[in-house]
């Protein structure tokens, strides 16, 4: 546990935490959500495993479509395959230091994929995982991704399988291994024993004579014993719930659940319209809120009342008093931004409310994962996937409490060889606690060599220039002439020291210069850096925002925010550095803070004219008048600014300043009918500002 909470925490290694059932990976993960230090999502690819992590599915949280994502076919670019993300969520998603994936063995390969392509198309990084650490929790033994036969007809043309180890990003990209191995469920050696050779595809002869010791032909407990049955399909299991129900002679009572704001049906906890009757097996499906800890997801007890107003009495023990059951509340979480703080938090954007009871003579294996039972009567051999029947034998407590309806065949243990072989890889590669120390050196290190690098930075810059050499040219060539020469030299020389000095650091550390030592030299290169950064960075600030095309104007604003991102989050490391040594928490808070701020650059430049620094406007104060006549006009005809004149129209108006009609006829981009329309409106503004 320790290890694997020093190689999330403080590496910036991706990890698959595995572990047999029962080994404290839900604890784990509970710990991450709580204590960790870094900015984090907690994902999951169902919304039972999400309200149970209390994080989001990974479709909603990336806003991914349910068809299949084929890789390598421009689908993340072009839009097909995602919805358009609003910006605050883009903001957390460039936020992100880590995502935690729960559940990861029902992860297909191709989800993982277009996870991958999400995160790197938003945060502007050839990286994989666009530079975010990815948590992958889950055991590979219990069940499988869900496949339709279509769906894999189409995939196995790009997958060897659709188990997530065999993505695209994860062949190409190293993660580490941490196996949790103390089974806190089970007590019983001989039963883990029986349970490890069930998972490892191990189970003899003799496995299956212990287990089918444990068949009765015809075994029906009194109710009193509170068994459930574990089945392997959800027409099964109704149909044995709703015959318990009807042979109960109590009367019916309803409840209907509440629900506010958003909380699709898909991850109703429980029926929104739950009939119970006093006699009824049931299951609780969510712990005690009220910290009492009378019940817990998964106790099996007996209603023993359902009064006149509705207070429904379980017993679940003789040694244990009654429960009262009162309504809980679920809650459908969402990740936003404070707009006091400036800080991702979890907002609840739907509740669900609802007594948590569900009838429970019988449920479905599958629903059955992450849950614990004391008794329970298993029919399991006509298991159709890997780890079925794995998942329901190891949901008991032990061998005495788990009786098996129908004797299990050998067919009834599935193991995918793919799956067995994966394992053995991952236990050939486990990480020790030698290689957690060497990559949180290598941790540390990196977040020394982050603040002088201006990689991100140079790769903005470059695309900026592209961006300005399509849509700044016509009108302004001056300006883009000066940025290119800006960028070309003076940026890429100062680029070039950047690397030098990265290999300074590298040689300081591997020569066992001491952390102060080195935080001098950073130190000092801050400075140096801060003092050559800044007047580029005013050079962006003032460059002008007006362009005549719709499209070229939305790549503008992205690039340019993408800039200023990349600008102050070097700005904000180099003088924090200037004060103190930097953290790991520090650096994280201080990226953290910078992701979600506001972006101001472009609200500054136009609010404070930045076209009097624009070479190529000799009277810029009457070029922002000839602006701001041209927004309103355009906002009277319903039209884009370009559509009432064009950039380089006013320009020229501004530097030439016509006196009258036929000075007006010799400006480019004003024809006749320009001038009839406007050209009054013109001539009034120049002259008003030549008199």
């Amino acid at each position: 546990m320790e290890l694997a909470w020093r190689l999330v925490e403080h590496t910036g290694a991706n990890v698959f935490l595995t572990g047999k059932a029962g080994t404290g990976k839900t604890t784990f993960l509970k710990r991450l959500k709580a204590e960790s230090m870094k900015t984090m999502v907690i994902l999951a690819p169902t919304g039972i495993a999400a309200l149970n992590a209390e994080g989001m599915t990974i479709h909603s949280f990336f806003q991914l479509s349910f068809s299949p994502y084929i890789p390598g076919i421009g689908q993340a670019e072009s839009g097909t395959r995602f919805k358009k993300l609003s910006k605050d969520k883009v903001k957390i998603i460039r936020s992100l230091d880590t995502i935690v994936i729960d559940e990861i063995s029902m992860v297909r390969a191709d989800i993982l994929d277009a996870i991958d392509a999400k995160l790197r198309q938003l945060r502007h990084s050839p990286l994989p995982f666009g530079g975010v650490q990815i948590i992958m929790i889950g055991d590979m033994q219990q069940l499988p991704p869900v496949v339709k036969e279509e769906e894999w007809n189409m995939l196995s043309e790009y997958y060897h399988s659709p188990y997530f180890f065999d993505s695209k990003v994860l062949s190409t990209t190293p993660y580490e291994t941490i196996e949790l191995t103390k089974v806190y469920r089970q007590k019983d050696a001989d039963f883990i024993k029986i349970l490890n050779a069930i998972r490892e595809n191990r189970a003899d002869n003799n496995t299956l004579l212990s287990l089918n010791s444990r068949y009765y032909p015809n075994f029906n407990p009194p109710e009193s014993d509170r068994y459930i049955r574990l089945m392997t399909h959800n027409r099964q299991a109704h149909d044995v719930n709703v015959k318990k129900m009807q042979e109960l002679s109590a009367t019916p009572h309803n409840f209907e659940a509440e629900i506010e704001g958003e909380f699709p049906e898909l991850i109703y906890p429980v029926e929104k319209n739950l009939t119970l009757k006093e006699g009824a097996q049931v299951m609780f499906v969510k712990n005690d809120s009220s910290g009492a800890r009378r019940y817990y997801n998964g106790l099996i007890g007996h209603i023993r009342s359902i009064s006149e107003n509705g207070k429904v009495v379980v017993v679940t023990d003789d040694d244990m008093p009654p429960i009262e059951v009162e309504k809980e509340t679920w809650e459908n979480t969402a990740y936003t931004i404070d707009e006091k703080s400036k800080e991702m938090k979890e907002k609840v954007v739907g509740r669900f409310t609802q007594i948590p009871l569900r009838a429970a003579w019988a449920i479905t294996i599958h629903k059955s994962q992450g849950l614990t039972f004391d008794k329970a009567i298993i029919n399991a051999s006509a298991a159709f996937a890997h780890g079925q029947t794995y998942v329901a034998l190891s949901r008991c407590r032990s061998l005495e409490g788990l009786v098996l309806e129908r004797p299990l065949p050998p067919s009834s243990i599935i193991c995918d060889s793919k799956v067995s072989n994966f394992e053995q890889a991952c236990s050939a590669r486990e990480a020790d606690s030698t290689k957690v120390d060497r990559l949180q050196t290598d941790f540390d290190q990196r977040l020394d060599l982050e603040v002088p690098d201006l990689t991100g930075l140079r790769n903005a810059m470059d695309n900026l220039h592209r961006v300005l050499q399509s849509s700044h040219a016509a009108a302004f060539p001056k300006m883009t002439a000066a940025y290119g020469e800006l960028f070309n030299k003076q940026f890429k020389a100062l680029y070039d020291v950047s690397l030098r000095f990265q290999q300074q650091l590298r040689n300081m550390a591997a020569k066992g210069n001491t952390p102060n030592q080195i935080h001098d030299r950073l130190k000092a290169a801050s400075n140096y850096f801060l003092k050559e950064l800044r007047p580029i960075f005013q050079f962006l600030k003032d460059l002008p925002t007006e362009i005549d095309n719709k499209d070229a104007l939305k790549k503008f604003v992205e690039t340019m925010n993408m800039v200023e991102y990349e600008a102050k989050l070097k700005e904000a490391l180099m003088e924090a550095t200037l004060k103190k040594k930097l953290s790991a928490a520090d650096f994280l808070k201080i990226k953290r803070e910078i992701s979600l701020s506001d972006n101001t650059w472009l609200k500054i430049t136009s609010k404070n004219n930045s076209a009097q620094l624009n070479s190529d406007i000799e009277n810029p104060e009457l070029y922002q008048r000839l602006a701001d006549w041209r927004r309103q006009k355009a906002r009277e005809e319903g039209v884009a600014a370009f559509m009432i004149l064009g950039n380089k129209t006013l320009v020229i108006l501004a530097n030439e300043m016509p006196q009258d009609e036929d000075d007006l006829s010799s400006i480019p981009g004003i024809g006749k009918k320009k001038k009839a329309d406007y050209g009054s409106d013109l001539l009034d503004i120049i002259r008003s500002y030549k008199s």
